[in-house]
């Protein structure tokens, strides 16, 4: 008799898309919440006419499966280590980058844009801008491309053509995530329950980061892959290590634009569309799942205020796109932030919160058609 609290959840990258790969218990450091396999084998009728109405044995075809779950955000312990969870992420549609900073003056025709290239030109170094960075910051956040930036020199927007010139060597500041298309990978994912391992192949995600007072963020995962076999495993050894405890959304602070609110809890989602790889050749009819379109969407419900104070009808129906931005956690390694560049209003509803009147605002993350892939990031601090 299998108990659902014996169960395991073992994640790992696939050197070739569609093709599984070895689970051992390296890589099962994932501590899981609810997990949910759902198996949806397409069966295909037989109904050829007969002297009576009786039907046939249908047949098993393509053999898609679902697994669901929720994982705690937690931090490696180290900003620049990523956690166990990162390789989830990534299949969600997302890249795993170093996040660098540097010292700079003042900026010239800035801001500079968050996911625009920047150059240097004495090094000729090239990176990516990590959030918007206006005049008066003195610390420019950033991914390398190719080369290192050093100090002295002046690194040039070339999407704002803004400037600013180091006074500084980069040092290693965190790890973000960023949105990415191309070179998403696929995961073999294994569910162990209780001497049971039901194996998926070819899988990518969705999902979306939950936030409510005094609760730590919940990742709530999503994934789409193909039926790789059921069969009699037991659970594994798993050394989990020692981490950090997941950080609750307490003494954080949240901003959209330039407006500080008072919320209860925040939802961002990222709905991407998964669609299924037809492969005649595959014992599953299926090579994997890919991701072929993605929407970031979010929710958060702060408090009524005067149109003079925030005006969020306005805001809505001036189609104005506002910065989003919130941190989780106070520890180095266990602390992240989340940061949107262009939120833009989708509706507005009425709601109540123990009496106090608040809005429940909808929306979704918007980019730059001269940037691209900028629609979202966070980052581990």
């Amino acid at each position: 008799m299998a108990l659902t609290r014996l169960r395991q959840l073992a994640a790992r990258e696939e050197a070739v898309s569609g093709t599984a790969i070895a689970l051992t218990a390296a890589y099962g450091k994932l501590l899981v919440e609810d997990p949910k396999m759902s198996h949806e084998t397409e069966m295909f009728p037989r109904n050829p006419v007969l002297a009576t109405f009786t039907k046939l044995g249908r047949l098993a075809g393509k053999r898609p499966a679902t697994l669901g779950f929720n994982i705690l955000m937690q931090g490696s312990g180290a900003k620049a280590t990523p956690p166990e969870w990162s390789k989830l992420i990534k299949s969600m549609g997302f890249s795993e980058n170093l996040m660098e900073q540097i010292t700079i003056g003042a900026i010239t025709s800035g801001p500079l844009l968050h996911g625009e290239g920047i150059t240097g030109t004495s090094s000729s170094a090239t990176g990516t801008v990590v959030k918007n960075t206006v005049d008066d910051t003195t610390t420019l956040y950033f991914v390398t491309l190719t080369g290192t930036f050093e100090t002295g020199e002046v690194v040039t927007g070339a999407v704002s053509g803004a400037t600013a010139t180091t006074s500084s060597v980069p040092s290693d500041a965190g790890t973000v995530w960023l949105p990415a298309n191309v070179d998403i990978n696929t995961l073999t994912l294994g569910s162990y329950e209780d001497g049971v391992k039901k194996l998926i192949k070819g899988a990518r995600g969705k999902g979306k980061l939950n936030f409510k007072t005094g609760e730590p963020c919940i990742i709530n995962a999503e994934f789409m892959g193909v039926n790789a076999g059921v069969t009699d495993v037991d659970l594994l050894a798993i050394d989990y290590g020692t981490l950090p405890v997941p950080p609750v959304l307490l003494q954080a602070a949240f901003t959209s634009g330039d407006d500080s609110l008072r919320i209860s809890e925040l939802e961002i989602g990222f709905e991407s569309t998964l669609a299924p790889v037809d492969d005649i050749s595959d014992a599953a009819g299926l090579h994997s799942y890919r991701i072929t379109d993605r929407q970031f969407v979010f929710s958060y419900d702060p408090e009524s205020e005067l149109v003079a104070n925030r005006d969020f009808y306005g805001n809505w129906i001036a189609n104005t796109e506002s910065s989003l931005s919130m941190t989780l956690g106070v520890n180095t390694g266990n602390k992240f932030e989340f940061y949107a560049p262009k939120s833009q209003i989708d509706k507005i509803e009425d709601d109540s919160r123990e009496g106090i009147q608040i809005n429940r605002i909808t929306g979704v993350l918007n980019g730059n058609e001269n940037i691209q892939n900028d629609e979202f990031c966070f980052i581990q601090l």
